[in-house]
């Protein structure tokens, strides 16, 4: 993983698309925080700058849903996007990641993330990150909520991986403080998750969960 400070995103994204040989990017958003503060057209200004193809999807919302990414892998299926960018928070890059399983597989994202079909592959992903959260930019997770059936689906693959995440907390100044609370609420919620556990012996990885608790504080 690559973490990258946004102030050098120019220099950043053209090496890793000179490196990487990619044509056309699948560009993902949320509800439209990152087109008011302006990092959308920073990141389109620098795939433009290469001669890239590209496409952009807004609306995609948080607890991050089926719907929603079946239908982009569907729309977008066979037009050559070879890399998907998310720029926003945890629920834009799960969507980006289970857009690009469904791309490079085919077939009903829903039957990956309920192990019915093996994940074989997935598109590259990026990450431009504008709040701190889930930490989905550094993990091999996915979740997706399907409404239809009110079910709310983990995946975890290699594959979701992202090839870098931009990183710079100056984007995360533009949130409500509403929003800041929340992302603090769920990085400590991850934290208890592997806090109260059974282990036993296991003081040091306690002891590194409360300074991170302490620290979100």
């Amino acid at each position: 993983i690559h973490l990258i400070d946004l102030r050098y995103y120019r220099a950043s994204l053209h090496d890793y698309i000179r490196e990487n040989g990619i044509d056309r990017v699948l560009v993902l958003y949320g509800t439209g925080s990152v087109q008011r503060n302006g990092v959308l057209d920073k990141v389109l200004t620098s795939l433009g700058k290469q001669g890239l193809s590209y496409s952009v999807e807004g609306g995609i919302q948080p607890n991050p849903r089926l719907a929603k990414a079946q239908a982009l892998a569907d729309t977008y299926a066979g037009k050559g996007i070879d890399f998907l960018l998310g720029v926003g928070g945890a629920s834009v890059l799960d969507t980006c990641k289970a857009v690009a399983i469904g791309l490079a597989c085919g077939g009903s994202i829903w039957d990956y993330f309920c192990k019915v079909r093996p994940i074989t592959g997935a598109l590259p992903v990026g990450s431009v990150l504008t709040i701190a959260a889930a930490g989905s930019e550094t993990s091999d997770s996915a979740v997706l909520t399907d409404e239809a059936t009110d079910s709310k689906r983990g995946c975890n693959t290699p594959f979701n991986r992202p090839a870098f995440a931009i990183l710079d907390p100056t984007l995360t100044y533009t949130l409500p403080a509403y929003q800041t609370a929340a992302g603090g609420v769920d990085i400590m919620a991850h934290v208890l998750e592997r806090y109260f556990t059974r282990e036993a012996d296991v003081d040091l990885s306690d002891r590194l969960c409360e300074a991170v608790l302490r620290t979100v504080i």
